[in-house]
């Protein structure tokens, strides 16, 4: 889920069942990430957001999974740091080293940077800032004009361009 939405591993340990939602207007799924709900916390103001669910996740069975579960999506994960310790494991196990050629770490949180990367090749840099959470900026002042998007149609490019 990580390398097809960018979210932070927080955020997707901390999903609930009834945060993923089905938008009428595109019948789309998306994620509705918010800290409504006991023990859900965001990083910023802007992490309140809505993100696509990407079509290989739903052709993958992930909406078939949720509606399976009883509350939490990841009901055996309680902590983000198990997320972390996972990921190092299958590295490990897949023989990929923790470092890339420039000295980068590579961990979970590299998903939400190739996603970022990719999608911000294809799509304006004000949707992808949306879709991950980030502030909108780089726009001078009239980045304080541009209003975020309510509708899920404008952000499905964000995500649909993504492709493994």
């Amino acid at each position: 889920m990580g390398i097809y939405t960018g979210a932070r591993r927080t955020e997707l340990v901390q999903l609930r069942k009834e945060d993923v939602k089905l938008d009428p207007d595109t019948n789309r799924y998306y994620f509705l990430i918010t800290d409504e709900h006991e023990n859900q916390q965001l990083k910023t103001d802007n992490a309140k957001r809505k993100i696509p669910v990407h079509n290989d996740l739903i052709r993958y069975g992930f909406i078939d999974y949720v509606k399976s579960c009883k509350d939490r999506v990841f009901d055996e994960i309680n902590n983000s740091e198990v997320v972390t310790g996972w990921m190092a494991r299958q590295m490990d196990k897949l023989n990929i080293q923790t470092m890339n050629e420039l000295d980068e770490m590579r961990s979970f949180h590299s998903f939400r940077h190739s996603f970022i990367t990719k999608a911000g090749q294809n799509v304006p840099i004000n949707l992808v800032q949306q879709v991950v959470g980030h502030e909108m900026t780089l726009m001078g002042i009239t980045g304080r004009y541009l209003h975020r998007a309510t509708d899920i149609k404008p952000l499905l490019p964000v995500v649909d361009t993504f492709e493994l």
